[in-house]
């Protein structure tokens, strides 16, 4: 029992491990990139890939080769369960590189030759000025937009954050309490986000359930986002 165990604690120990930049690997792992310039031709469209920084290669795919020896696997055991999961994977993974593209569409749209604001921006600043002062209602569904397109708090907080305190500033409302919001509603937009749900989907065998376990979370969603709402609008009216 402690054999099945242990590949989960291999991946635990060394995920912290490479992740403390106190230890010292974290910088020397991330500093290994496979770079992309001028991507479909595009001057400054630029991005790069730290290939030992990825979560999929180490730990993941390092505990994988470790785990053939502990387990004492053979080649045909080996095979079989990478063709195993090659074949649950195949339709999320499709799914996934569509959906990750639309996100990078999103993220990157406001680098254009007509200098518009990115769409994620256009589509927030469109609300706030329909909603004006009762914009700390809907300051954490933002986030959680931000977070349904990206797939991560952080990012969303990249893309919203400083939006946020501006439309704050606008509108004389506490400039913590909104970015607080925001923080809030990227961590709820996790719940909705569509390649979030494809993973999921993927791991617990669940693939072709998107749609009902999109509908499934949408509930908690729109409840988590009320309640933030109410309560920033509540507190904004005391300070």
């Amino acid at each position: 029992q402690l054999r099945a165990w242990l590949p989960y604690v291999l991946i635990g120990v060394v995920l912290v491990v490479t992740r403390v930049p106190a230890l010292g690997l974290k910088a020397l792992l991330a500093g290994v990139r496979i770079p992309f310039d001028d991507i479909l031709g595009f001057s400054n469209v630029d991005n790069a890939i730290a290939i030992l920084y990825l979560p999929g290669t180490i730990p993941f795919l390092l505990v994988a080769l470790i785990t053939v020896p502990l387990h004492g696997l053979s080649r045909a055991q080996v095979v079989g369960a990478y063709g195993q999961a090659a074949r649950k994977i195949a339709r999320p993974a499709l799914a996934l590189l569509f959906s990750v593209a639309i996100v990078s569409i999103f993220r990157l749209s406001a680098k254009n030759p007509a200098g518009l604001p990115s769409m994620p921006l256009a589509l927030a600043e469109t609300v706030s000025a329909a909603v004006g002062g009762a914009w700390p209602l809907v300051a954490a569904f933002v986030g959680g937009l931000g977070a349904f397109i990206t797939g991560s708090n952080t990012v969303s907080n990249l893309l919203f954050a400083e939006f946020q305190l501006g439309v704050a500033q606008k509108l004389s409302l506490s400039p913590t309490l909104t970015v607080a919001a925001q923080v809030a509603g990227g961590a709820m937009g996790n719940m909705v986000c569509i390649h979030n749900i494809v993973a999921v989907c993927a791991v617990t065998g669940l693939s072709g359930r998107e749609g009902t376990l999109l509908r499934r979370t949408a509930r908690p969603f729109l409840v988590y986002g009320v309640v933030v709402g109410l309560l920033t609008f509540v507190l904004s009216r005391l300070t």
